[in-house]
């Protein structure tokens, strides 16, 4: 799909550009091409700001093959389907996004009530991270940490059973920190 993609937006432009002599089409598409080829060596389009940087010059370019509605879509079926499965996966990987930035925030918020001494708070707060990110070994770490801590403070060997089961989860889910 990501070559038929390039191929007929090449093929359109070169049609436009030798017919009509179209120096702003030949523009964008040669800044396209040149990414194009030094992704071959250096693959940006990994890179979020590179890439719409560059569907965006992809979509100037489009406007300018459809002045003369010369680039048409053959199959509206076919383009349908297609973006009802980009609507699908943008739904589904921004619910995950989402969950990811839900929790980032969280476990923030915990480091800054621990900074302040309020440890059970900040283990709550740890917890709620772990509620949208359960399978991260990071936050399951600083729940060791926070318990272990406690643990100390007051003597208390649940907190350290706690610290003790928490860091036997973050191992088991990455073992190299450990």
């Amino acid at each position: 799909f990501f070559l038929w993609l390039w191929w007929n937006f090449f093929r359109a432009a070169m049609r436009k550009i030798v017919q009509r002599k179209n120096l702003i089409l030949l523009g964008l598409s040669l800044s396209i091409f040149a990414f194009l080829v030094h992704s071959f060596g250096d693959f940006d389009l990994y890179n979020p700001s590179l890439t719409t940087i560059t569907f965006f010059i992809l979509a100037l370019a489009v406007v300018r093959l459809k002045e003369n509605q010369q680039y048409c879509v053959q199959n509206s079926v076919l383009t349908k389907t297609v973006l009802l499965l980009i609507m699908v996966m943008v739904i589904f990987l921004g619910g995950m996004n989402l969950r990811e930035i839900l929790a980032g925030r969280k476990a923030k918020q915990s480091v800054e009530l621990i900074n302040k001494n309020r440890l059970s708070e900040g283990r709550a707060m740890l917890q709620r991270a772990l509620s949208y990110q359960p399978d991260n070994p990071a936050y399951w770490y600083k729940l060791s940490a926070i318990d272990r801590h406690t643990a100390f403070l007051q003597k208390d060997f649940s907190a350290l059973k706690k610290a003790i089961e928490s860091m036997q989860k973050a191992i088991a889910l990455n073992p190299d920190p450990a």
